[in-house]
């Protein structure tokens, strides 16, 4: 596991949340990470998970397929 990057957490969460450092320190991850992504939804931010590369994989063979589909028959 590697380390968190707690200067650029605390910067996050004192920076943008503006959260005091004792109210920091007495959440938990959990907390701050859901404070994180509200504050995120509310500036319009899109926090969808990207596609994974199987999805991306499937719609690309569904894509290639519809062009092969559309190409005209050899004469």
């Amino acid at each position: 596991m590697t380390e968190l990057p707690w200067e650029d957490i605390m910067s996050s969460a004192m920076g943008i949340l503006k959260w005091p450092p004792d109210t920091f320190w007495k959440a938990t991850f959990y907390e701050f990470t859901a404070a994180m992504r509200g504050h995120f939804v509310s500036q319009g931010i899109d926090i969808t998970p990207p596609m994974s590369r199987d999805e991306f994989l499937t719609m690309k063979a569904e894509d290639e397929a519809r062009e092969s589909n559309k190409r005209m028959p050899d004469a």
